[in-house]
C-alpha cells in the first residue's frame, strides 16, 4: 500500500496573464509590510517593461480584521482588462 494523499482544497492567490504588449503581468493575493510596518492584506501586480528589470506594484486594504474582503474582491476582479489598465498606467508614469 502506497503512501496516503491528502487533497486540500485552496482558493486560488495567483493568477498570470500574458498580454502581447505587455508581456506577462502577474498578480498575487498576499498579505505584506504597508508604508508603516503594519502587516496588511494586499494585491501585488508585477511584470517587465521591454528592456527593464520586474517591476511591481502593492495595492494595499486596511488593517488585517477588515482588509481581506477589500483584498480578496480586487483580486476577483482583475481579470487581464484591468491588470493591464494598471500596467498600462505605471508604464506611462515612468516615461
Amino acid at each position: 500500500m502506497g503512501p496516503t494523499i491528502e487533497i486540500i482544497k485552496m482558493e486560488d492567490f495567483a493568477k498570470l496573464f500574458k498580454h502581447d504588449e505587455y508581456g506577462q503581468i502577474l498578480v498575487v493575493a498576499d498579505t505584506g509590510q504597508n508604508d508603516k510596518g503594519e502587516e496588511t492584506p494586499k494585491v501585488s501586480i508585477s511584470f517587465k517593461p521591454f528592456g527593464k528589470g520586474v517591476c511591481a506594484i502593492s495595492l494595499f486594504f486596511g488593517g488585517l480584521e477588515d482588509g481581506y474582503d477589500g483584498r480578496d474582491e480586487c483580486f476577483k476582479n482583475m481579470d487581464m482588462g484591468a491588470a493591464v489598465e494598471v500596467v498600462k498606467s505605471l508604464i506611462e508614469g515612468l516615461s
